[in-house]
């Protein structure tokens, strides 16, 4: 409903300060009250509806700018991306009035010290072997209760803030955001009109809910690691055909029917590693005294990437010296480039629970 430009700001902003807090909270909330051996899959839900939301809302915006009374303009102002962001309110009042129906996370109310409410709400949520994992949050806390004033920024915690700030880095370097943001503005660039875009966006969406699917189903069996390593090298190999079939396009050619393949391609592997894993790893890896704040910092530098990423592709994409073909194969050297960090760099979190964790890293 906004009214001018200044108003349209305002209330964007805090609408990002909604998403930026839901962002760091959601994924270390659901690792701090979930079992061990299937911590890896519960995060992962999180990012597995955010790609449904995604997905749903392709379908959504393809619907409004299909439907008459949502094309038609309002009071001389063309109506359908308002339309398209009021369809948003519907999840969000969803979410608000959901947030009352669940628990305190049980290692914040022993941080807080109301340890009974924690065993409490361990019992609750059908934790296995409560007494032990109860002993394991307050054995790792109890010295650490003020958890406001801990120091971050030292040199016990340079693996979990290394990895924080490089996966966040390359999530974002492998070019999601550049898809997802502007489908129909890449399969217009491969030669679509604007509708066709549009509906090619749809089976963009789709991929990335099975693809994030299938990295629920195996990232608790075969482990963060090789989720990443594999789908690292799977994304390079797609970024660097999508990058091939731009490159090799002249004026008048309609290419966007195969590309649209070769991102359903990118996306299988997107899904299961980067997209799946990032939230997973950032929520797992810090000990529980700093644990909101490597949360905060992997989200932070996650939405800074994406800022930089989303205002600069349609600037590379448009210029005659890069365009898309050399900006999908920049992405896909970065691929390279995480595969390898991942392979040199990251420990295996798959199994262990967050305080035994904590104690294998060193960081007790």
């Amino acid at each position: 409903m906004a009214w001018d430009l200044w108003s349209f700001w305002i209330f964007r902003f805090i609408g990002g300060l909604a998403v930026g807090g839901a962002s760091v909270v959601s994924p270390m909330y659901i690792a701090e009250i979930s079992p061990a051996a299937k911590r890896g899959r519960l995060v992962g839900w999180q990012q597995f509806n955010v790609c449904f939301g995604i997905c749903l809302a392709y379908i959504s915006n393809y619907f409004v700018a299909s439907v008459p009374c949502f094309t038609a303009a309002v009071s001389g102002l063309a109506a359908q991306w308002r339309w398209m962001f009021m369809m948003e309110a519907i999840p969000a009042v969803a979410f608000f009035l959901l947030l009352f129906k669940i628990p305190f996370s049980p290692r914040w109310l022993v941080e807080k010290k109301r340890n009974e409410e924690a065993r409490s709400v361990l019992e609750s949520l059908g934790m296995p072997d409560v007494d032990k994992v109860y002993n394991e949050i307050v054995e790792s806390m109890h010295k650490h209760y003020d958890v406001v004033r801990t120091k971050f920024w030292t040199k016990m915690y340079w693996l979990p803030i290394t990895a924080a700030i490089a996966l966040a880095v390359f999530n974002q370097l492998s070019g999601i955001n550049a898809l997802l943001y502007y489908a129909p503005k890449v399969f217009s660039m491969g030669g679509s009109d604007g509708n066709l875009a549009l509906l090619q966006s749809i089976p963009i969406g789709i991929m990335l809910v099975i693809g994030t699917a299938i990295g629920l189903a195996l990232i608790d069996k075969i482990g963060r690691k090789k989720l990443l390593i594999i789908g690292s090298l799977g994304m390079a190999v797609f970024l660097a055909l999508v990058g091939l079939k731009f490159l090799g396009m002249h004026d008048g050619d309609q290419v966007s029917g195969s590309i649209m393949w070769l991102f359903i391609g990118y996306l299988f592997f997107f899904g299961p590693s980067t997209g799946a894993v990032i939230w997973v790893y950032i929520s797992e890896i810090f000990p529980n005294r700093v644990r909101s704040k490597g949360q905060s910092l992997g989200s932070f530098t996650h939405w800074l990437m994406a800022a930089v990423v989303s205002q600069s592709f349609p600037i590379a994409a448009a210029s005659k010296s890069v365009g898309p073909g050399h900006s999908f194969m920049f992405f896909a050297v970065c691929m390279v480039l995480q595969a390898v960090f991942v392979w040199k760099v990251l420990p295996e979190t798959k199994g262990a629970s967050l305080e035994q964790l904590q104690k294998k890293l060193g960081m007790e």
